[in-house]
């Protein structure tokens, strides 16, 4: 199904954007009183106060909702599933990624960040329409879920103008030129009658026809997904919509205590546990869709009189509001938190373990070091031991052999012979032998050679 959209792009930074055309200030004003009409008119076909009590409890109030007050017109069941469908998007962040990963074929970690696009735009109607149905993933990729219980072809308008209106919040500027980046939008159709499109196009049309862009909106039609399907894609937290299958059954007459047994049972009850048994969903998020089912029957299928609404409300009573859920839910939810307090007693008490244990090791490191060094110490203690005997040996040497040689050129200078020939008869240096030659002279004839050996030490 393919649309034509044209937009005057130069208006929107003047004027009010909204519903796929620029409305100037006056007009704005216009339709925001005709809504207000229209919007006490619809408030007097439902009793908002029991239906707001019903959501808080996470169930309905029978003895408040009468048959009178269930008999909603279409624009007030789409309101009703348009509050449930967003409740469910808050459930847990791993049952919101997985349903975003079956819905769009991603692989996201169940524990990605999930940032819900609260305030969007300044119209309080598309405020609260955007509320739970704009999400981005890990502060990068931005996903519009829409949801639908009526043929609609206007809605990929819809989609596009909040599609838009997010783009427009969050631009980026990029040098000289800004950055529209829309969210992946799809519709998912919970019930439908007629035919459906597996996509919308609506073709964007600029520079007088010389470019396009096709937008393209896919569509989930949950009918044809069977619960197999829902649990195959992680979807679960679709799951109470199946309900809707009765609408279908009561046209054909086939509404039976069986029928109802088997979708209530197996194909809803059955894989919540499941899914939340695997882990799939918390215990916290079974308990809630279990809720949000049964107020989806008791508020949508009132026209089930008699018998058959006591069967369905038998088994609503039987299997979602029972006191052990609710026992359940808060026992879950004690336990998760004492496990997560024990596993962070433990993440702690194994960091000090590692920490000490790596004390440990820098103590035996160091205990290793030092023990490296002394017996480096005690090598060059050793060493210069060594060299100090060495020393004094070769030291005790030269006066050993100083002596001998001072006393020789003692006796043989006294004899009268000279420094020349004493060199030459005791094969020594001219130089050393006039040296102590000179010494002797200087002290005298007849004086201590164990002078003239002090005084040749003294200058040596």
């Amino acid at each position: 199904m393919q649309y034509k959209f044209q937009y005057d792009f130069d208006k929107l930074s003047n004027d009010t954007y909204q519903g796929g055309k620029c409305m100037n200030k006056k007009e704005e004003s216009k339709q925001k009183n005709r809504s207000m009409e229209k919007g006490n008119t619809q408030e007097e076909q439902v009793n908002w106060k029991t239906l707001e009590l019903a959501m808080k409890q996470g169930g309905s109030s029978r003895e408040q909702a009468d048959s009178s007050e269930l008999k909603l017109s279409n624009e007030t069941v789409q309101q009703i599933f348009d509050k449930v469908f967003k409740k469910l998007l808050t459930l847990s962040g791993r049952a919101v990624i997985s349903l975003i990963n079956g819905l769009f074929d991603t692989d996201y970690p169940l524990d990605s960040q999930i940032t819900y696009n609260w305030t969007e735009f300044e119209d309080e109607k598309m405020k609260r329409r955007l509320a739970d149905t704009i999400l981005t993933i890990n502060g990068r990729h931005s996903y519009h879920l829409e949801a639908q219980v009526t043929n609609d072809h206007r809605i990929v308008f819809r989609v596009f103008d909040y599609g838009y209106g997010h783009a427009l919040h969050n631009r980026v500027r990029q040098d000289d030129r800004y950055v529209l980046r829309f969210p992946r939008p799809v519709v998912i159709y919970l019930y439908y009658e007629g035919q459906v499109p597996d996509e919308y196009t609506l073709t964007l049309e600029f520079d007088e026809g010389r470019d396009f862009y096709q937008y393209k909106v896919p569509v989930v039609k949950l009918p044809e997904l069977s619960a197999e399907d829902l649990n195959r894609r992680k979807m679960v937290i679709l799951i109470p919509f199946h309900l809707l299958k009765l609408k279908k059954w009561l046209k054909q007459g086939k509404v039976t205590e069986e029928t109802l047994r088997k979708l209530i049972y197996d194909d809803i009850i059955g894989n919540i546990n499941e899914n939340r048994q695997l882990g799939n969903i918390s215990p916290e998020d079974a308990m809630k869709l279990k809720r949000y089912t049964r107020l989806l029957g008791d508020y949508l299928y009132a026209k089930l009189q008699g018998e058959g609404l006591e069967v369905l409300r038998d088994m609503t009573d039987e299997s979602f509001m029972t006191d052990v859920d609710i026992f359940f839910e808060g026992y879950h939810a004690q336990e998760r938190a004492l496990e997560e307090k024990d596993k962070a007693l433990k993440e702690q008490d194994e960091a000090l373990r590692e920490k000490d244990k790596a004390l440990k090791e820098q103590d035996k490191a160091l205990k290793e070091q030092d023990k490296t060094l002394k017996e480096q110490d005690k090598t060059l203690k050793e060493k210069d031991e060594t060299i100090r005997e060495k020393d004094q040996t070769i030291r005790a040497q030269k006066n050993t052999a100083d002596r001998k040689l001072v006393m020789q050129v003692c006796r043989n200078h006294e004899k009268g012979k000279s420094p020349e020939a004493i060199a030459e008869d005791l094969i020594e240096s001219i130089d050393v032998v006039q040296r102590i030659c000179d010494i002797r002279n200087s002290l005298g004839d007849g004086c201590d050679p164990e002078q003239v050996l002090a005084k040749y030490l003294e200058s040596a």
